[in-house]
């Protein structure tokens, strides 16, 4: 216990110095003069009109990117809107956060009591007997607290947004980690009792969420750039660097996501605004219910907890690429007994989103010998398929065009994170620091524990991908859904039927 407290001890010292250095070398300094981002702001007859519409009463400037200074509008606690101002001082972006207009994912969704209908029957799906039974709590608190996270964003608290996100995210991260550190087995818990409707409530379910996906108007910036990047592709142009400007920033992602569009931009291909994007919401139609498929065939409650959990049909009807990320998480954690094929759908999870691919560390460390070297060779020829595939479409340009565009996910300036909220940079490092010292550490456990639960190692990877979340400049209710499979199987794995009768007949 001493040397592992020292080896922590150590690795946090070295985190630390180490993301304080890379941090320093990477603050934002946009060169239009930070002091006059407002004026230039206000100079625009759009901000102008909008701001003076809704009324403002004080306005904030943080660095967007390198070369931008993002100004928000606020009216009291509620933002108004979002200026993006250029090196030469002109504003080239600007968003909207008025009354009446939702962020991304269906409208009927954003009725406080559709939510609220969503959250009582993800409890309903996991709940067990006895009613105060700490699992129930954990559904309630976990659905509770995001649920309540999003209404907060609705009303543009975001702020208050933030703060219970990352409450309910640190309660995910304690919970996770409570199941990892516990050698026992799971206790066999009797599930609510709802008699024979169980199959029927998981199919009106499944018949309202792909409803509520394909007829969803609330389509994201992130389902526009990816729908303009498999357009790119499917022409053989990289959509590194060449995305068009309509979407801030819309070429940040591993190339994996703009494959997965790139059928669905065939049927419909995306070059502006004025283009249909619901081949988004059709590829998000398609992941969810994959992805309850596969629940299914573990356990039909499962299923309906994942379609009913309200962040996940926000995310899918906003037409963005996390649900399709957290379909190959749900398979890798369904071919958990095929180790190679699991690793290699966690490494595709991060062609697609980088920070599912966090959880990699938990499934390899566990593996020794001849297991490990396969493992670590198939993530490594998966990276290499990637880069090539890259080179193929961008020449050699792609990869630094790329490392660019993707850099901006690690720096990129938001009121979206507690950090910038909180105003306490320094506390970011060191929870980041926190962060690398728990991979590391978790590490060398499953090095001497390879035997560990499929339970508990879904727990170390759950603890794991909530601690990034958490650290990140930028927290979004749309990354749940790729943290949802994890929680599910480390809180709530599945349970007996209610009647010990129908028990003795099971196989």
């Amino acid at each position: 216990m001493r040397s592992q407290v020292v080896i922590g001890a150590v690795v946090f010292a070295v985190a630390a110095a180490g993301i304080g250095l890379l941090r320093s070398g990477s603050d934002l300094h946009p060169p239009f003069p930070k002091q006059d981002a407002v004026r230039a702001a206000l100079r625009n007859p759009t901000v102008r009109s909008a701001v003076v519409g809704s009324g403002w009463t004080k306005a904030e400037v943080i660095p967007l990117d390198r070369t931008h200074w993002r100004v928000t509008f606020f009216d009291g606690p509620r933002y108004v809107l979002d200026a993006a101002v250029d090196p030469r001082g002109r504003v080239d972006a600007t968003e909207q956060h008025t009354g009446g207009v939702h962020p991304p994912g269906a409208t009927i969704l954003w009725n406080p009591a559709v939510l609220v209908g969503f959250a009582a029957l993800f409890v309903l799906a996991v709940a067990v007997r006895p009613v105060r039974s700490r699992r129930n709590v954990d559904a309630a608190i976990i659905v509770g607290g995001f649920t309540l996270s999003v209404l907060l964003l609705d009303d543009r608290l975001v702020a208050a947004y933030v703060y219970a996100g990352a409450a309910t995210l640190i309660y995910v991260a304690a919970r996770c980690l409570r199941v990892a550190l516990d050698p026992r087995p799971a206790a066999l818990a009797r599930a609510v009792d709802v008699g024979r409707l169980l199959p029927a409530i998981t199919a009106a379910t499944l018949l309202a969420a792909i409803l509520v996906v394909l007829t969803s108007t609330g389509i994201s910036d992130v389902a526009f750039a990816g729908l303009a990047g498999g357009t790119l592709l499917n022409h053989g142009v990289s959509p590194y660097g060449h995305i068009t400007v309509e979407v801030v920033h819309g070429d940040t992602y591993p190339l994996l996501t703009y494959v997965l569009y790139m059928p669905f931009a065939v049927l419909g291909p995306v070059r502006d605004s004025f283009d249909s994007l619901d081949g988004a919401l059709w590829l998000n139609a398609i992941a969810l219910v994959a992805a309850a498929f596969v629940f299914s065939r573990w356990d039909t409650r499962t299923s309906l907890a994942w379609l009913a959990f309200p962040p996940v049909l926000l995310a899918a009807s906003g037409g963005g690429n996390d649900v399709p990320a957290a379909l190959f998480v749900v398979a890798a954690l369904a071919t958990f007994a095929t180790t190679p094929v699991s690793i290699g759908l966690l490494t595709l999870a991060g062609w697609v989103k980088v920070a599912p691919a966090v959880a990699l560390v938990a499934f390899v460390a566990r593996l020794r010998g001849p297991a490990l070297a396969r493992a670590v060779g198939l993530v490594m020829a998966l990276l290499a398929a990637g880069v090539v595939a890259m080179l193929v479409v961008g020449g050699g340009d792609a990869i630094d065009q790329a490392v660019t565009a993707l850099r901006f996910q690690f720096e990129r300036g938001s009121w979206f994170s507690v950090w910038r909220q909180l105003g306490l940079p320094g506390l970011q490092v060191a929870f980041q620091a926190l962060t690398l010292t728990f991979l590391v550490m978790s590490a060398l456990v499953l090095r001497r524990h390879p035997d560990l639960s499929f339970r508990r190692l879904a727990a170390v990877a759950g603890t794991t991908v909530a601690l990034v979340q958490l650290s990140a400049n930028y927290w979004t209710y749309w990354y749940l859904p790729w943290l949802l499979p994890f929680a599910l199987v480390a809180l709530f794995p599945p349970t007996l039927p209610r009647s010990p009768r129908r028990e003795r007949r099971a196989p």
